[in-house]
């Protein structure tokens, strides 16, 4: 009789934490959702992306208004360079400008910011939260797995590809929204910081 209660008091103990796993896992979809720019999501956020690889090392802004209109400003050392993309179409703001306009490469996509969260939305069961102060704001951490494919899918405009899985983390707000979102994949980091949620620009 012991040993049947044992049993039960055992596969209790499972399902509890499967349980608290899943109710994570939700959670992070649920932030995903909530960050992404939709009819129940967001309107405009600004996105800073920070990549870097032994092939690419890039850095960039992005205003993104409704996944329609953009204003992006790339970042590199020879100064920085705007341009807008208004209907598919790219114009450059005379504004600031590069020293050397072939550091810009047209087939990165600049546009897709909804797309770097795609590691919540994946995230497998064994998401981790905790609670971490940034200055004098507390924020939710989402320690989470990133499999090699959902970070290809999330690189794939950078002509990069990783071998193996990694490992991801997210700080969301009070308001369940991404404040950062950082991957560490096969030497292929990625940090992308949302902010301006929802201003008018």
């Amino acid at each position: 009789m012991n040993k049947y209660k044992f049993i039960i008091l055992i596969l209790i103990f499972l399902t509890f934490i499967t349980g608290c796993k899943n109710k994570n896992q939700k959670k992070a979809i649920n932030v995903y959702k909530n960050t992404s720019i939709s009819e129940k999501g967001l309107s405009s956020y600004r996105a800073k992306v920070s990549i870097s690889s032994k092939k690419v090392n890039l850095n960039y802004i992005v205003l993104n208004n409704d996944n329609r209109d953009y204003t992006v400003t790339v970042m590199s050392d020879g100064g920085s360079t705007s341009f807008t993309i208004k209907n598919g179409k790219k114009e450059k703001n005379d504004v600031v400008s590069v020293e050397d306009d072939e550091e810009l490469d047209d087939d990165y996509d600049y546009t897709n910011t909804d797309l770097f969260l795609e590691g919540l939305n994946n995230a497998s069961d064994d998401v981790k939260t905790s609670t971490e102060k940034i200055g004098d704001k507390k924020y939710t951490k989402y320690d989470f797995s990133v499999s090699k494919d959902t970070m290809n899918k999330i690189i794939e405009s950078f002509g990069i590809k990783v071998k193996k899985s990694g490992s991801g983390y997210a700080y969301v707000d009070s308001d369940n929204h991404v404040y950062m979102i950082n991957y560490n994949v096969d030497n292929v980091i990625l940090t992308v910081s949302y902010t301006r949620i929802d201003e008018a620009k």
